[in-house]
């Protein structure tokens, strides 16, 4: 029971962690994008 809570608490975080990493690159990726527009 507390396994199957912590692997659903862990597979959920793994979630919330590739969506973080993910929003970071595609921020990251605009503002290059807005760098070399303007600059």
């Amino acid at each position: 029971m507390i396994f199957r809570i912590w692997s659903l608490n862990s597979v959920i975080w793994q979630k919330e962690l590739l969506f973080s990493a993910f929003w970071c690159a595609m921020m990251k990726k605009m503002n290059t994008q807005e760098v070399l527009g303007y600059g």
